[in-house]
């Protein structure tokens, strides 16, 4: 600390006029202890000086403005506010920088918006076969705008290193058109650790067209959340997702299978369809025949190459990258689809998919929603539930267990880690229990045939 000798009443006047032959010099002011002006090299600014941890503790030094641009009694009066802050214990500089990081980190904290991006671009895009899905969610709640499908779309088809399947699905996102409006635009642009409870809990309660995807929206935001939980930590404490106000909706195991009935019907309308528009419709008719054959995935099925099978011991190795559990799969093939493929085989061109685009031969077939929709119509199949291409693989497993056959045979063949997913499709179809009922007809016969009992008073 300067001495009191060395200390003058600091004024404007005398420090506009101070004149030094020092490179680097200071003037105390004798009224704030610690308050003065430094010139160097011609540049004069008023300081503050102090120590903590009493005399011979740790010095500081603040500039607090050119002499030439704050006033004497401004510079005073801020130096007075710090020098109460160090009597009180206080470091001034210390709470200074602490602002600072702080006003650093909040400014890193990402909005909802920017969360969302990252999330479909280290997250989605890398650990999810359909990502597009959630894209869809994301833009239909207002979190990313269709400008950033658009972007995000370019970006997934542009990249080599992605498998042919997800950049189709980014080619698709390149070309997207809203077609309604965002739910809640307004919690984009809003901070993750700002984003609350209440907010989710709104989100999940409108907009939605069914509780179903209420549900799936409320799960891909618990999702990101929970990811992000990992990556901001200081900001996100609690996955404002999860709480007693956000209850998922109860949701009906959904039973739809054909019946046979539907199922000569449906066989008729492909063969009709093929027929009338056989060129356009052919690859992706075929994808549904072969589907209904084995059971599997659309998507196992649209990515399936000629590589993965051996038709003379109608086997199907399924890799990895395309199964559901992320397991390579073996599984025997039916007379029906080994036919399929002889057929196929004999008419293909050079492509390694057995589906490939008909733009696009060096690509799988991405989806056939047009052309079920259009043999859908043709086979007059009507259902309270719809009828969905991913039906025929529940038709296929409830055949199986009605048949006679163990969920474990049908679970291994469907690549189901357990038989608990297997135990939905173990009902009786319909001719089953049209069968069953036959049986019962035959009682209220031979009922009908009892001679009457005999009344008690001619016993």
């Amino acid at each position: 600390m300067p001495r009191i000798a060395d200390r003058v009443k600091l004024t404007d006047t005398f420090v506009a006029q101070y004149i030094t032959d020092k490179k680097d010099d200071a003037v105390w002011d004798s009224e704030v202890d610690g308050f003065g002006f430094r010139c160097r090299d011609g540049a004069k600014t008023f300081i503050f000086r102090y120590s903590v941890g009493g005399r011979g503790g740790r010095q500081y030094r603040m500039t607090l403005g050119a002499t030439d641009a704050v006033k004497i009694s401004a510079a005073r009066k801020k130096a007075k506010e710090l020098r109460a802050e160090v009597d009180l214990g206080g470091n001034p500089k210390a709470s200074i920088q602490a602002r600072i990081d702080t006003d650093k980190e909040t400014r890193s904290i990402p909005t909802l918006n920017q969360l969302s991006l990252r999330y479909l671009n280290e997250y989605a895009l890398l650990k999810k076969s359909r990502f597009e899905q959630d894209v869809y969610r994301l833009r239909r709640l207002g979190f990313i705008t269709s400008a950033q499908v658009h972007d995000f779309g370019n970006t997934v088809y542009n990249n080599k290193d992605l498998p042919d399947q997800k950049r189709e699905y980014g080619k698709r996102l390149s070309n997207y058109k809203s077609q309604k409006p965002p739910v809640h635009p307004g919690l984009a642009n809003k901070r993750i650790d700002l984003i609350t409870e209440d907010d989710i809990s709104r989100l999940h309660v409108m907009g939605s067209a069914t509780q179903t995807e209420a549900n799936r929206r409320r799960e891909i935001i618990r999702k990101m959340f929970n990811i992000a939980q990992g990556w901001y930590p200081k900001a996100v404490v609690k996955n404002p997702a999860v709480g007693t106000s956000i209850t998922p909706y109860e949701e009906g195991e959904r039973e739809r299978f054909l019946t046979r009935l539907e199922i000569s019907r449906l066989i008729q309308a492909l063969y009709a369809v093929e027929l009338e528009n056989g060129q356009r419709y052919s690859t992706s008719i075929n994808a549904i025949r072969m589907i209904m054959f084995t059971g599997a995935r659309p998507s196992e099925v649209y990515r399936m190459k000629w590589s993965q099978l051996d038709l003379e011991e109608a086997v199907w190795s399924k890799p990895a990258s395309t199964t559901k559990q992320k397991r390579l799969h073996h599984i025997p093939i039916a007379q029906d689809a080994i036919s399929l493929l002889n057929h196929i085989k004999l008419l293909s061109g050079h492509s390694e998919y057995v589906f490939p685009s008909r733009t696009s031969p060096t690509r799988p077939i991405g989806e056939v929603k047009k052309t079920w929709s259009r043999v859908i119509a043709t086979a007059e199949i009507e259902n309270e539930f719809g009828t969905r291409l991913y039906d025929l693989r529940h038709t296929f497993a409830t055949l199986l267990v009605a048949g006679g056959q163990s969920l474990f045979s049908v679970g291994k063949l469907l690549g189901h880690s357990t038989t608990k997913v297997t135990e939905r499709y173990a009902h009786a179809d319909i001719d089953g229990l049209r069968a069953v009922l036959g049986s019962m007809d035959q009682v209220f016969s031979d009922a009908a045939n009892v001679t009457a009992l005999p009344k008690r008073d001619e016993l």
